[in-house]
């Protein structure tokens, strides 16, 4: 038996225990005004912002996300009124076309390996119910299967790629680009990337901000005296494009205190641990962060943290590209890096440091903040 043929067969009797498992299960109690949200497993804050937009939700909403076993099958989690149900795919689409569908929001499709397949469903969907539908702009994935536009250490915000495999994969997206009613996104920044890439469907496009009214009881950091600069950077660091070269390059002329997760360790890199909106200020008080990087060099679509160090009221280092870059702009202690070599991050560090520390500019830097 070769390894095609055995792979088959394993992919058939896992295929026969899942609907032995849960084939019983029958969704009941439907609404005629069911809304249906496509959406990833991977967490982060697309997954924050629809847990918060559930809760703000009246109308029953059926929720499904895509599971892979590799080199095996895929199948749908469908969640919905508390309890969850699995499906194939075909069994999906058998299901779906029974239901009254009043709206359908695409809100991530980025980990669906079966792209093609979901959104001939959803515009067949739309089709038949002739309900309104919502693209949301979490990601670029609508625009290019680089989801996060970053690529050789640039952004590529400009234009397609003209290879055929990226112009296949844009026509596999102008239908549904095509039927919805709007393309959603959370800062101008991703709003003039799409008008970049989209121009023709400017009409839809609309910006809608991510509520922060989480953040209503956070009040600013006030330091009772001027503390030396310690560089404080907040967030799960695990790739390049979240600035993981940029931390491992900096630390070596300088302290950084992490608060999250970050994938090395070397001298320079401090890991204070995970960190919740509860607890954030205090430990940003407790080790007397005074100035924050925030490392990411791909176009945010939106940045909680950004949001969060602005209502914390430290001064905030960052880069020139995305919602970051565009909050950053517009606040009173943020520091735009000129470039994203070392020197011009250190060089912006030492000018928001300067803001918290209101000391002048020809400060020697490096004796008195410990700068190597």
């Amino acid at each position: 038996m070769n390894f095609t043929m055995y792979m088959n067969l394993i992919k058939d009797l896992l295929i026969k225990l899942f609907f032995i498992l849960f084939s019983s299960k029958k969704i009941i109690k439907l609404s005629d005004t069911l809304s249906i949200i496509f959406t990833h497993n991977l967490g982060g804050g697309t997954d924050r912002y629809l847990k918060e937009q559930l809760k703000k939700t009246i109308d029953p909403c059926l929720i499904i996300t895509n599971c892979s076993i590799p080199l095996l099958f895929d199948f749908y989690l469908i969640t919905y009124n508390n309890k969850k149900y699995l499906y194939t795919l075909p069994r999906l689409k058998k299901i779906l076309f029974t239901f009254q569908i009043s709206e359908i929001t695409i809100n991530s499709l980025v980990s669906y390996r079966k792209r093609v397949e979901i959104l001939q469903l959803i515009n067949n969907l739309k089709l038949k119910n002739k309900c309104k539908l919502n693209v949301l702009f979490h990601d670029f994935y609508p625009i290019c299967p680089n989801y996060t536009l970053f690529y050789s250490n640039h952004n590529c915000c400009t234009h397609y790629c003209l290879k055929k495999e990226i112009i296949d994969y844009k026509e596999s997206w102008v239908q549904t680009l095509n039927v919805a009613e709007e393309l959603r996104t959370f800062s101008n920044s991703s709003r003039d990337i799409l008008l970049k890439f989209i121009p023709e469907y400017a009409k839809k496009i609309t910006v809608i901000p991510h509520s922060l009214d989480y953040l209503k009881n956070l009040t600013p950091i006030t330091y009772s005296c001027i503390y030396p600069m310690k560089v404080g950077i907040i967030g799960s660091i695990y790739s390049e494009i979240k600035g993981l070269e940029i931390i491992r390059k900096l630390s070596n002329v300088m302290d950084l205190y992490v608060f999250g997760d970050i994938s090395i360790k070397k001298a320079g890199i401090h890991n204070m641990g995970r960190y919740n909106i509860n607890t954030l200020k205090g430990l940003l008080e407790k080790n007397k962060i005074t100035v924050v990087l925030f490392s990411s060099v791909c176009a945010e679509t939106f940045s909680y943290v950004v949001s969060e160090v602005i209502a914390l009221d430290l001064p905030l280092v960052g880069f020139p590209i995305g919602a970051q870059g565009e909050k950053i702009a517009n606040y009173k202690k943020g520091v735009l890096c000129q470039n994203y070599d070392i020197e011009s991050i250190v060089c912006a560090i030492k000018q928001a440091y300067s803001i918290y520390s209101n000391v002048s500019n020809n400060i020697d830097y490096n004796q008195d903040l410990n700068v190597t």
